[in-house]
């Protein structure tokens, strides 16, 4: 086997399993994670307190973050999620993650 690769996964679409962007994320991530990678799914979250928590792990970023449980991938969520305008159909991540990922970024030691 290679080294096991540290791997961010960012999507701007939810993983509640209501878009085939997150479904897809989430199953890419999965395999990856099988395959002894250390995979973080940084998306946004339709909750306040999955966002909440998920800023402080980005503060304090770290190499912990990077351990999932049970070799699972770790979700970030990095922002409240903003649902498509009517007759649109993609996502974006809204603008207050700038600083979240920033921090995320610069403090979590990741490969790709």
């Amino acid at each position: 086997m290679s080294v096991p690769l540290a791997i961010a996964q960012v999507t701007p679409f939810p993983l509640d399993g209501a878009n085939e962007a997150g479904v897809f994320a989430s199953g890419v991530a999965d395999e990856l994670a099988t395959r002894g990678h250390r995979v973080l799914i940084v998306a946004p979250s339709a909750s306040a307190g999955e966002v909440r928590d998920g800023r402080k792990l980005a503060r304090a970023g770290g190499a912990a973050l990077l351990e999932g449980a049970d070799g699972r991938p770790r979700v970030i969520a990095v922002g409240e999620a903003v649902r498509p305008l009517t007759g649109r159909s993609r996502a974006t991540l809204p603008l207050d993650v700038t600083r979240t990922l920033t921090d995320l970024f610069e403090r979590t030691p990741l490969d790709i």
